[in-house]
């Protein structure tokens, strides 16, 4: 049976390794299209620093991490990355301290349509919710599979922005 839980330290190396597997530079451009990809690079203690701050949910089967959904913060200082560039188009109503981002998150290929992700970010929202009125999202362009996902999941796209060449789309939703 497969748990959902708040990772913890032990459960890094897993996670980093789902992630790898499914980046985008890991995957034929078949499997992109097919079962979308994630971006970004994630060091262990990177990984380590969202455990210990708003958490970061998997879920477990036999003891081997099978999905992951993370967490950060939106601070009062400058964001690096795609998450800088969302904050700058971000429309009125999302507010440091009101929202926070989750992302990226990844299932694996032999899990998928189980509906592992709505049940990782089920307990994800429930756990910040008392914290948070509302998560946001951004999502690269030429993942179309990740955008259906969250648009089935109750997200709603609010503005596009543009990083390092590449479009992504900002997405959010209310978690009351």
């Amino acid at each position: 049976m497969v748990e959902i839980r708040l990772a913890t330290e032990e459960d890094v190396p897993g996670i980093i390794t789902l992630m790898q597997a499914n980046k985008r530079e890991n995957l034929s451009v078949e499997e992109q299209r097919r079962h979308g990809f994630v971006q970004g690079n994630m060091t262990q203690s990177a990984m380590i620093e969202r455990i210990h701050a708003l958490g970061v949910d998997v879920a477990v089967d036999k003891g081997l991490v099978v999905a992951a959904a993370l967490t950060t913060r939106i601070g009062e200082s400058a964001m690096p990355g795609p998450l800088g560039a969302a904050l700058e188009v971000a429309p009125p109503g999302l507010y440091p301290g009101q929202f926070y981002f989750y992302g990226p998150a990844v299932v694996d290929v032999a899990y998928r349509g189980q509906h592992l992700l709505t049940r990782i970010l089920d307990a994800q929202f429930g756990r910040l919710s008392a914290c948070f009125s509302q998560v946001a999202a951004f999502i690269d362009e030429g993942n179309p599979v990740s955008m259906a996902a969250h648009i089935r999941l109750g997200f709603e796209d609010i503005g596009q922005f543009f990083f390092k060449d590449r479009s992504y789309h900002l997405l959010r939703r209310d978690l009351t």
